[in-house]
């Protein structure tokens, strides 16, 4: 059967995920039909879109569905296949084998969805589901989805996604569950709609002539009329029955009915008594293969010669493949094979009860042959299945801490440490400190600082010493464990004990150890970043990028390339910032969890907000939809939650991107991250104000407590508060005390003191003032002025979100523009207010058709706007930054933005080479 599967090396597919529950299995000539049971599945109306098939255990259920798989893709349709165990009723489990097996529609989708769960095992089911359902309505062709024994499922999370998506399955989509049991799901709707086709026991079970079928076309078996009676009445058509039963009677001496008529007993008893049965009367050396490789997960003829200590295993293989005793093939090459589950139990009862050492011999030889191969995550359910802990914690210890710190793959981790006893855990340092730093990255902090803690308290412990460290290991354990506890700190937003931490570790450890440096890096550039000091920021991720690099760590490196990124973007430097973009972007490509792509579009989108690529934006943000409800870190979750509000603004669903900040809101305060839901506060209430809601924005301010009576205005990081409320005055029209508070914002902080991006919101305020008290051209005028600073770098976003006050004077300044080209201030703003009025009419443009001088970050332009030439020429006559703030009406820290554009344009690094430069090209 084809399944025109991609090669599983096509995508990356995370180690600890088992390649074989996504394969069906074989239906061929040694099995005879059941379709006729579906056929109004089948029909060409296809209106049937789920099919139930519930029976008990060894009913054909399995059969039956790989005979329909075969005969969907022999129509030309696709198919994926994923069989259940009880492990997978764990949402992220689960949610990671469901996308794995959809590789074969959407292999995109499922290396994200793959990559994601890696980096964190706390999914959000929803977003999950809408991805899937927009994913899959995409496709061009009919797809069928196989959910084999269904009834391992019963977390409420679980049943709940399957239900939703059931009730929502597109139009090119079908479901098949097989089950033992009822499935505690919502059939009813399904029924009503005409959508549900159900196989139930006494349907699946065999009726005479299918009894006779199987007998002559599988086992060559022909038994008179009153036989095939006989037995069918004995097995009640029960498919495993008739196998079994079928494999004795091929092995009895003495009359069918004989055997037929020794029969007691239903289900347990009868597979038992069965299964006794065919395994008695096997050869001697075929049955201690059987026993010996029964605990094995699967098979293959060198994992069995080493388990059996022999050297024909694969002989062996085939002839119990060739007799039908509940061998599976895993692949066409009959390289690798499974025992039916049924039999496999069976045989490992048996191995168990009659030399349990045994049992653990074979796990034991199972976990080193899969440890020479590299296969590590078998190599350690091999050591956990035999309760030889010692080795796997042995083996967990040698990989964790490379999973965990430099891979980010934290949903391993988890797993690992569900299975592995809490005092085995509590042995090794490397294993502790790896669950610490993964439930950090899992939302989970409060058990991350208790086991930090915990950690730091065992190592210190020389008395007891339960880790058995000497000195010196004691010390480097320490820092490593007080590294894990400063980033537990950056993940809950202790920023201040973070910062103090980071700063001081960077002064004791070792120089040489790069990847500590870079996790030290990394944790004091977010607590910077976070104070809202980019400078220092910049700094401290630059330190970590290199250390990053020098450890090999794209997930140290990663989190740099974001950091910096974000800085460089604070400070007006879009080429900077584009630049870590890009690194950013390759480090994802090579890393195998989702955490470096969703941190790679959250930073992509910024730049593309920056620039008014709004479009672009919108579709990053819902790249990274998923982001809050699966990772911990503030920063990266407010990025990703308010740029979902600003593409759905950006799209006109104002109400949908209040609700999601609301949605925000209330996910900061489950999380008790109360400065997550100060800023999507303010957010929202700048999102109030974009969508012509003035009171609603007022209200919310008072309903924060952040209006001026209830927060200190003159404390560190409250200017863009100051401005939200002064933008709500000047909206309802409150102007003089709207100017009132720019001025005492102002007197307070200064524009050299202000954000870039509050800069060119405080001049922006201003011009609207003016333009309320009707003085046209000096608000022309102090608008041209926060023009000027988004060509130094600043954000497009700003002035975009400030449309709906300055529509009017937007209007006024393109029509006096196009009357009067020789005012002073034309040529300063160029044509964006054109361009904020076509975004306003939400109408497509050309940024780089329209900007002209903004700077383009793929290829910086070499012409300098006039405003930089005229900046130029004050410098050539002995101009200071402060001379040439009071001569052009800016701050100082603007002409600073304008002199570092000016030395990219030039490409050079000192004012006298900046003039020099541009004598040489004709600019002055």
């Amino acid at each position: 059967m084809e399944l025109n599967l991609p090669t599983f090396s096509a995508i990356a597919v995370p180690e600890s995920l088992i390649t074989t529950k996504v394969l069906s299995p074989e239906f061929g000539g040694n099995n005879i039909s059941r379709l006729p049971l579906i056929k109004s599945f089948l029909a060409a109306g296809r209106r049937k879109k789920v099919l139930s098939v519930v029976a008990a255990v060894g009913s054909g259920k399995s059969t039956l569905l790989a005979e329909l798989c075969s005969a969907v893709v022999r129509q030309g349709d696709r198919a994926c296949w994923l069989s259940l165990d009880a492990e997978d009723n764990a949402p992220p489990v689960f949610a990671a084998y469901l996308v794995y097996a959809l590789k074969s529609f959407d292999p995109a989708l499922a290396q994200s969805e793959l990559a994601r769960l890696r980096g964190n095992p706390n999914h959000d089911m929803g977003a999950l589901f809408d991805r899937l359902i927009g994913r899959m309505s995409a496709l061009p062709h009919l797809c069928t989805l196989f959910l084999d024994d269904f009834q391992h499922i019963t977390h409420p999370d679980l049943l709940a996604f399957i239900d939703r998506f059931l009730a929502h399955l597109p139009p090119n989509f079908r479901v098949v569950i097989a089950s033992r049991t009822t499935p505690p799901l919502e059939f009813s709707r399904l029924k009503v709609s005409g959508w549900l086709e159900e196989v139930e026991q006494d349907a699946i079970n065999l009726d005479p002539a299918s009894i006779e079928a199987l007998l002559k076309q599988v086992h060559r078996l022909d038994l008179s009329a009153s036989d095939l009676e006989a037995l069918g009445s004995t097995t009640e058509g029960w498919m495993a029955g008739l196998q079994l039963a079928a494999l004795a009677l091929q092995n009895h001496q003495g009359p069918a009915r004989e055997l037929i008529d020794s029969f007691s007993g239903r289900d347990k008893d009868l597979a038992r008594y069965l299964l006794d049965c065919v395994f008695r009367h096997l050869p001697p050396e075929v049955k201690s293969f059987l026993l010996l490789t029964s605990p094995l997960r699967r098979m293959c003829a060198e994992l069995c010669d080493l388990v059996i200590e022999g050297d024909d295993s694969q002989a062996t293989l085939e002839v119990i493949d060739r007799s039908k005793m509940f061998l599976v093939p895993l692949d066409r090459n009959g390289t690798w094979y499974r025992y039916h589950h049924l039999f496999g139990e069976f045989l490992q009862s048996e191995l168990q009860r009659s030399d349990r050492d045994r049992h653990r011999r074979t796990c034991e030889l199972a976990a080193e042959w899969c440890e020479k191969k590299g296969k590590t995550t078998e190599a350690i359910q091999y050591a956990l299945d035999g309760g030889d802990y010692s080795r796997a914690t042995g083996l967990i210890a040698t990989h964790a801490m490379e999973l965990s710190q430099k891979k980010g793959d934290h949903f391993t981790i988890l797993e690992w440490m569900r299975r592995l006893p809490e005092r085995h855990q509590n042995s090794r340092p490397e294993i502790l400190l790896s669950h610490a730093w993964s439930l950090a990255f899992s939302q989970r902090n409060l058990a991350a600082r208790a086991l930090a803690e915990q950690t730091i308290d065992r190592i210190a412990d020389q008395d007891a010493n339960p880790l058995n460290l000497n000195a010196t290991e004691r010390i480097h354990w320490n820092q490593i464990a007080r590294v894990t506890l400063a980033v537990v700190d950056a993940a809950s937003d202790h920023v201040d004990a973070g910062l103090k931490a980071g700063l001081t570790l960077m002064l004791e450890v070792p120089r040489d150890d790069a990847f500590l440096h870079a996790s030290i890096g990394n944790c004091t550039a977010y607590c910077h970043f976070s104070r809202r000091d980019f400078f220092a920021c910049a700094a401290a991720a630059s330190t970590a990028q290199l250390q990053g690099i020098r450890a090999e760590s794209e997930y140290a490196t990663g989190w740099a390339c974001f950091l910096l990124g974000l800085a460089e973007l604070e400070m007006g430097r879009l080429s900077s910032a584009q630049e870590q973009s890009e690194r950013l972007e390759k480090c994802a490509e090579d890393s195998p969890v989702q955490y470096l792509n969703d941190l790679s579009n959250l930073l992509e989108a910024e730049i593309a907000s920056h620039l008014g690529n709004f479009d672009r934006a919108a579709e990053l943000a819902e790249k990274s939809k998923s982001f809050p409800g699966s990772f911990g870190g503030v920063e990266p979750m407010f990025l990703a939650i308010r740029g979902q509000a600003r593409a759905q603004e950006w799209a006109g669903n104002g109400g949908e991107a209040i609700r999601t900040l609301l949605q925000g809101q209330d996910l900061a305060l489950k999380l008790q991250k109360p400065r997550l839901h100060n800023l999507l506060a303010q957010e929202e209430i700048a999102l109030r104000l974009n969508t012509g809601d003035p009171s609603g924005a007022s209200i919310a301010l008072e309903r924060h407590g952040l209006s001026s009576g209830a927060s200190n205005p003159e404390r560190e990081g409250d200017q863009p508060i100051r401005l939200l409320e002064i933008r709500a005055l000047l909206a309802e029209n409150r102007t003089k005390e709207a100017r009132r508070h720019l001025q005492h914002l102002q007197r307070t902080f200064g524009s050299a003191s202000l954000r870039l991006s509050d800069s060119i919101v405080m001049h922006a305020l201003k011009s609207v003032a003016l333009w309320k008290d009707g003085k046209s051209l000096e608000a022309a005028r102090e608008l041209d002025r926060a023009f000027d600073l988004y060509r130094g770098g600043g954000s497009l976003y700003c002035l975009y979100q400030m449309c709906p006050d300055l529509l009017p004077l937007l209007k006024f300044l393109r029509g006096h523009r196009s009357q009067h080209p020789q005012t002073d201030y034309a040529d300063s703003g160029g044509q964006l207010e054109t361009v904020l009025l076509d975004l306003v009419a939400r109408k497509k443009f050309d940024l780089a058709e329209h900007q002209g001088e903004v700077p383009d970050t793929k290829a910086e332009q070499k012409v300098l706007t006039k405003k930089e030439q005229r900046l130029v020429a004050l410098i050539e006559v002995g101009m200071s930054n402060e001379q040439i703030a009071k001569e052009l009406f800016l701050s100082e820290a603007t002409v600073k933005w304008h002199l570092h554009n000016i030395y990219e344009k030039l490409d050079v690094k000192s004012r006298t080479a900046a003039v020099a430069r541009a004598h040489k090209l004709a600019l002055l």
